[in-house]
């Protein structure tokens, strides 16, 4: 996933800046976390003083536009930002957390089952060796 800066906009009144990016190449559009993370990364900014406003995206395109709002602390943070978009980042953020949970499970699930098939492919093999050998020796 790719950020680019297409405008920023200081905003003395409110204490941040408004900052519109567009996102490219990913393979589905990215979640709140992802955007707050790597634009963070990206920007400069403290990911605990970003709030995203908007991820917009037209049909059929691998392009997305988002809204990021950049706050000087936290506390002009919560004193300005609307309370309901810092609470669907925080779920967003929860969500990601529960399926990288679930894929890191999955992933051990698979790796345990890849062993025993190996496993057994081997006693597989030792016990078909056991019989060419019993063969031979008749």
């Amino acid at each position: 996933m790719q950020i680019e800066k297409q405008e920023e906009k200081e905003n003395p009144l409110l204490h941040r800046n408004e900052i519109t990016v567009k996102i490219k190449n990913y393979a589905e559009t990215p979640s709140r976390t992802q955007v707050k993370e790597k634009a963070s990364a990206e920007l400069g900014y403290d990911k605990q003083n970003l709030v995203i406003d908007k991820i917009s995206q037209e049909y059929g395109k691998k392009e997305a536009t988002c809204t990021i709002k950049a706050y000087e602390n936290q506390e002009d943070m919560e004193r300005y930002s609307k309370s309901y978009k810092k609470e669907r980042t925080q779920k967003t953020q929860e969500k990601d957390e529960e399926v990288e949970e679930e894929t890191e499970e999955t992933e051990e699930e698979e790796e345990q089952e890849e062993d025993e098939s190996e496993e057994e492919t081997e006693k597989d093999e030792g016990e078909e060796q056991e019989k060419e050998d019993e063969e031979e020796e008749e």
